[in-house]
């Protein structure tokens, strides 16, 4: 069980996530680490400690192997679940050091995770995973797309994220706020697509104004006062630049 618990993840595991996404499924902190260790002694997981952080990797037939268990015990959906969750801290932390440390340490701390949100969007995405997830994981993944330079595969996930057609809307209504401000930045970097800017960002200012996100507030109307610049209707700018 504990085989097929780390196999979820598509990318290596650090030894804290790996500890995590296992306790969450045994409730034992010490046995999740246990488990690890057991598992790279029988040469099931290998270890890279070339970068600033140790990362563990289940070989490829083992993954696939341990998925297998999952589907055959009925236990996917649950686990899929707990590891989303748990990415969901991992990219807040991403989020949180951005600004604080060089960006190519950044990238071998975190950048190994673009895999795994892949895999969490494609469950979440799914008929038998979680849209509100799938939106959760998809705004709070923007510093990843965006520090891997990988802006046209993620304007598509959130297309696929704010699609009408997956029905009703988010229960909280911070997620799409937070997909329509990535949408007007991917919009103008990888299309130039001005009208869809200035509409994403309108849209994303008047949801955080009416559910007084100030933070998000403040992201929309950036976006907005780039916008204008690049247009070069600096009054406008300037206008939107000492809105309160």
């Amino acid at each position: 069980m504990a085989t097929a618990v780390v196999g979820i993840g598509r990318t290596p595991y650090t030894r804290n996530s790996g500890r995590t996404t296992l306790a969450m499924a045994v409730d034992a902190c010490r046995q999740a680490l246990d488990t690890l260790s057991n598992l790279f002694v029988k040469s099931l997981l290998t270890a890279d400690i070339d970068g600033e952080i140790v990362l563990y990797r289940l070989l490829d037939t083992t993954r696939a192997f341990a998925v297998e268990k999952l589907m055959g015990s009925g236990e996917l959906g649950i686990v899929s679940r707990r590891h989303a969750t748990y990415l969901c801290a991992a990219l807040h932390d991403a989020e949180t050091c951005w600004e604080a440390e060089d960006a190519a340490l950044w990238i071998s701390k975190f950048g190994h995770l673009i895999d795994d949100v892949r895999g969490a969007l494609d469950w979440a995405m799914s008929a038998a995973g979680d849209r509100e997830l799938a939106g959760r994981i998809t705004a709070l993944s923007a510093i990843l797309w965006f520090g891997l330079s990988l802006l046209e595969e993620y304007g598509r996930r959130i297309e696929a994220a704010l699609d009408p057609a997956t029905a009703r809307s988010y229960a909280d209504p911070a997620i799409e706020i937070a997909l329509l401000d990535a949408l007007g930045h991917t919009a103008w970097h990888t299309r130039g697509d001005m009208p869809a800017m200035k509409a994403c960002f309108t849209k994303a200012l008047a949801g955080a104004t009416r559910e007084g996100l100030s933070e998000a507030e403040y992201r929309a109307l950036y976006g907005l006062i780039v916008y204008f610049a690049t247009n070069g209707d600096y009054e406008e700018a300037v206008a939107t630049s000492q809105r309160e």
